[in-house]
């Protein structure tokens, strides 16, 4: 009988922002250089708020509870993709869509991150890198990359916040939404 479940809070990449991103990884993925990406579902893209792990399931309605008040503090609002690039920048093996550090985005986390500590939930130790993940190099060790020509226009719409359940298989994890809270509509 499963006790826990490994959980993430994230904002699902949907519309032409989707669509966008998944012709960037088609193109990415014709490159020499992207032999060995292990590339993301594009139905599954998202931008991860807050990486929870293993989570007892007896912790689940708090949390469910906490994400259901937040949505309903703060409005909708757009964030812009500004480059995909790689990083990290010292030994880089994941391909991402960078975003800024939008200040609606950075209070919508610290909303997260502090409703969550107030449950008892440590924070998390690293710092909040907005991205969406598009491809990881399977090895860690990345070779020349280029991404100069994959131009995304299309904003990032963040209305509403999920909370994803990840099951791992062989070679990648498989994302499932567990539930959806709307954010106010602007």
């Amino acid at each position: 009988m499963k006790i826990q479940m490994r959980l993430f809070i994230g904002i699902p990449v949907t519309g032409l922002l989707r669509q966008q991103l998944s012709h960037v990884i088609g193109h990415l993925e014709g490159q020499k250089a992207a032999e060995g990406v292990r590339w993301h579902n594009p139905d599954m893209l998202h931008l991860t708020l807050r990486f929870l792990g293993e989570t007892a399931l007896s912790e689940i309605p708090e949390i469910l509870a906490a994400l259901s008040l937040i949505a309903r503090q703060h409005q909708a609002f757009e964030v812009p993709i500004s480059r995909i690039t790689v990083f990290p920048p010292a030994h880089p093996f994941v391909v991402v869509a960078k975003t800024p550090r939008v200040e609606q985005l950075l209070l919508l986390q610290d909303a997260v991150e502090n409703t969550l500590k107030q449950l008892g939930i440590l924070p998390d130790q690293r710092s909040f890198k907005p991205h969406i993940t598009l491809g990881r190099w399977r090895d860690k060790s990345i070779r020349y990359f280029d991404y100069s020509n994959c131009q995304v226009d299309q904003e990032l719409m963040v209305d509403q916040l999920v909370l994803y359940s990840s099951e791992p298989q062989s070679g990648e994890s498989r994302y499932v939404i567990e539930k959806r809270f709307a954010l106010l509509k602007s």
